[in-house]
Parts: structure tokens; C-alpha cells; sequence
């Protein structure tokens, strides 16, 4: 991904285990878009560091002493700080992904990522979209898979052509792009994604994203 953003980009790595914390920061000094790297070993930290120092993007452990890494994603959320949070977490279920982004984390990482996927989620989120591990979206789909063939959720019930438009609405796919993989008019999706927000109650583009993320609805069901 090419690196057109702010750079250097000034990161917090927020996590209660020293050794962890210094082993993801040696990591980070390897990224070239990376420049100040801030550290807080609990969520009370993160919030006082942040009163006096400028930083782009948290990576933010979930399980932290004092005030865990959901409450601290959402104060921030709630207080409109321009930070961006990434989730870094041994976690991969869907409980703590939505949980996350429910707060306002623009990310999720699990804490085996490597450094090319490390520096791949800052800049995604950085560019202003959102960056889930491959291995989060995949669970997040056997998940949906699994459920049923006729997909029914949250009380609603969504036709299998509803359900690709909303995966691809996730996977940020525009009405043409949407339009090309079915093989339908673009007036066709549209249709579809009125329905969606119908039936869902979604008020914009992002209700549905954040729908697609709780209910499993991250991956394709076909072409």
C-alpha cells in the first residue's frame, strides 16, 4: 500500500505486558511511516498521555488493568479525539470484535501479526477505513456459514441476494463494483440496499457495516 498519508505517523502502544510492549514497539521502529511511539501499560494511562501528547493511531490491548481497552476506546470515541484505535488482542471471537468496534476501533489485530500486516492496518486505518485480520473475518464467516443456508438474523429475514450486497457493502465495493459481480443494473443494487437498510432499520452505510460486523456478514456467499 503506498504510504500517501500523514507521515510520520505518531503511535501509542497500549498494553500491560512489558515484554509484549517492548517487543511490538522494536517492531514498530521497522516501519518507515511510524515516528513518535508512545507506551501506557493501562487504560487510565492512555487517557492522561493523551492530554499531552499527539498521537495518530492506538493500539489498544482489550484486557488492561484499571480501565480495560473497551471503555477506553469509548471514552475517546465519546470525547471526538482524532486518534484511531486498533484493537490488539489474543482474542479472535466475535464477541470481542464487535465489542470493539460498538466503541469506535477502526481495527482489529490479533497479537501474532507480523509486520507487514502491522503496518498494513495503520495505513488502512489512517487512509480512513477500517482493518480486520484475515483470520478475524475468516471466523467471523464459518460463523455465518454455519448458521444456516437461509440467512436469518436479528429478527430479520434477508434473501441470500441482500446478504451479498450487504458483504460487499462491507468489503466497501461500490454500487458500480456491486452492480459488475452480480451481473445486475446498478439500479438493481441500489434496490437491494434500500431494502437492506429497510429491513435493518439502518439509517446509512455505516449501520450496515456495523450489522455485517455483528452478525458475521464478512465474506462472500458467491460470485
Amino acid at each position: 500500500m503506498q504510504n500517501n498519508l500523514v507521515s510520520p505517523i505518531h503511535v501509542l502502544v497500549a498494553d500491560d505486558h512489558k515484554l509484549f510492549r517492548d517487543g511490538l514497539v522494536a517492531t514498530l521502529k521497522h516501519i518507515r511511516c511510524v515516528g513518535l511511539i508512545h507506551q501506557a501499560s493501562n487504560g487510565k494511562e492512555v487517557l492522561e498521555l493523551l492530554k499531552t501528547r499527539n498521537c495518530h493511531i492506538i493500539l489498544m490491548d482489550i484486557n488492561m488493568p484499571l480501565m480495560d481497552g473497551v471503555e477506553v476506546t469509548r471514552r475517546i470515541t465519546d470525547s471526538h479525539q482524532p486518534v484511531k484505535v486498533i484493537a490488539l488482542s489474543m482474542h479472535d471471537d466475535q464477541k470481542h470484535v464487535v465489542d470493539m468496534y460498538d466503541a469506535g476501533a477502526s481495527g482489529y489485530l490479533l497479537k501474532d501479526t507480523d509486520k507487514e500486516e502491522l503496518e498494513e492496518a495503520i495505513l488502512t486505518v489512517m487512509s480512513g477505513r477500517t482493518y480486520y485480520a484475515s483470520a478475524i473475518t475468516g471466523r467471523l464467516v464459518d460463523q455465518a456459514i454455519t448458521k444456516s443456508k437461509v440467512i436469518q438474523s436479528g429478527g430479520y429475514n434477508l434473501t441470500d441476494r441482500e446478504i451479498l450486497v450487504l458483504q460487499y457493502i462491507y468489503q466497501e465495493l461500490t454500487t458500480k463494483e456491486i452492480a459488475e459481480r452480480m451481473d445486475v443494473a446498478e439500479k438493481t443494487v441500489e434496490n437491494f440496499r434500500a431494502s437492506l437498510m429497510s429491513k435493518i432499520g439502518a439509517k446509512n452505510i455505516a449501520s450496515l457495516v456495523k450489522y455485517a460486523i455483528k452478525h458475521g456478514y464478512t465474506g462472500e456467499l458467491g460470485n
